[in-house]
C-alpha cells in the first residue's frame, strides 16, 4: 500500500518515487491488556529497491521492486523471562502505471509475498499473493483524485479493500492521503524542499506463517497476525542530492499481536498504547529543487 505513495500522479512521478531506503522501527514494551503482569514489545527493520522503466510510448511506467522485512515481537513476563521470535518477509513487486491523458492515470500492482520465520520448510502458507487497482484524476495542478482494490494483509488478514487517494499540493504544502492506507501532511521549512515537517496517520500490520513453540502454548503454532496504528510529527531533511533522511515517531495505538496453533485455537496478545520511533534513509529520484 505504502507503494502507492509513489504512484498517485504521473506527472509528479520524478518527485515522489523512492528508489530504494532502510528502515528501522522500535515499540516500547507495554502492559498486555487484561494481563499486566506481561508486556509486549517488537521492532522492525525493512528494506526496498525500485527500479522504473518508462517504456517507448512514454505514457508507461513499469516498476520491478524487491523488498524485504523483518518483524521481531517480544512477551516480557512476569519473572523478567522474555522470549521473542523473528519472522521475515520477501515481496517481490511488479507495477505498471499508465497515463491514458492529461488527466486519467490507471496503476495496477502485483506483489507475491513469502512470509515465514522460515524455521521449517517452506509450503504453500508461507506464500501471500497481494496487489491492488488505482484509477486517478487529475482534477487540477493542485488536487488529484482517486479510487480503487487492493488485496493486502496491511490488517493482518488477507482482505479486499477499497481504496481512496487524494493529494493537495500548493506551494510549501503537501497532504497526500491513500485511505485506509495513510495520511501523509508535510509543510517545507525551506523554499528548497530541503527541510520538511509534517504528521503521519497510519495502521500497519501483517501476517507471517511459522512454524515451533517458541511462546509456550499447548500445540505449535501456525500463524502470526499483529496490526497497530501509527500516529505522529514526521521530519524529512535533505541528506544530499539524491538522498534524503526521515524520522518518524509518536504514539502507537491498538496493537493487536495474534498468534495460531494448528488446532486453530487463538492467543492474543494485545498490549496497550505506547511510543514508538522509526528512523531510515531513502533514495529519491529527484534531486532538491534549486533554490
Amino acid at each position: 500500500m505504502i507503494l502507492l505513495l509513489a504512484f498517485i500522479g504521473f506527472n509528479a512521478v520524478a518527485q515522489d518515487v523512492r528508489l530504494a531506503s532502510v528502515e528501522y522501527a522500535a515499540y516500547s514494551a507495554t502492559k498486555v491488556e487484561n494481563n499486566s503482569k506481561n508486556e509486549v514489545s517488537a521492532s522492525e527493520f525493512g528494506a526496498f529497491l525500485n527500479i522504473p522503466v518508462i517504456l517507448k510510448d512514454k505514457r508507461t511506467l513499469f516498476f520491478t521492486s524487491l523488498r524485504y522485512a523483518s518483524v521481531t515481537p517480544a512477551i516480557h513476563f512476569e519473572d523478567s523471562a522474555k522470549t521473542s521470535k523473528t519472522l521475515q518477509k520477501f515481496a517481490l513487486g511488479l507495477t505498471v502505471i499508465h497515463k491514458w491523458n492529461n488527466k486519467f492515470t490507471i496503476t495496477l500492482n502485483l506483489t507475491p509475498t513469502l512470509a515465514s520465520d522460515f524455521a521449517g520448510r517452506l509450503s504453500g502458507d508461507d506464500f501471500l499473493m497481494q496487489g491492488s487497482a488505482l484509477f486517478s484524476d487529475k482534477f487540477s495542478n493542485t488536487i488529484t483524485a482517486g479510487a480503487g482494490l487492493a488485496y493486502t494483509t496491511q490488517f493482518g488478514n488477507p482482505r479486499l479493500l477499497p481504496v481512496l487517494q487524494f493529494q493537495y499540493r500548493q506551494n510549501r504544502q503537501s497532504l497526500i492521503a491513500v485511505l485506509p492506507s495513510f495520511i501523509n501532511y508535510f509543510y517545507s521549512i525551506t523554499p528548497n524542499d530541503k527541510l520538511r515537517i509534517g504528521a503521519r496517520f497510519g495502521p500497519n500490520g501483517g501476517n507471517y506463517n511459522i512454524s515451533g513453540n517458541d511462546f509456550s502454548t499447548p500445540a505449535a503454532l501456525s500463524q502470526f497476525q499483529y496490526t497497530r496504528i501509527n500516529i505522529g510529527p514526521v521530519i524529512n531533511y535533505q541528506l544530499a542530492k539524491y538522498i534524503q533522511a526521515e524520522a518518524f515517531g509518536g504514539l502507537s495505538a491498538r496493537r493487536r499481536y495474534r498468534f495460531e496453533d494448528v488446532y486453530k485455537t487463538e492467543y492474543d496478545f494485545d498490549a496497550r498504547s505506547g511510543p514508538f520511533f522509526n528512523i531510515g534513509i531513502v533514495l529519491n529520484a529527484a534531486k532538491v529543487k534549486d533554490e
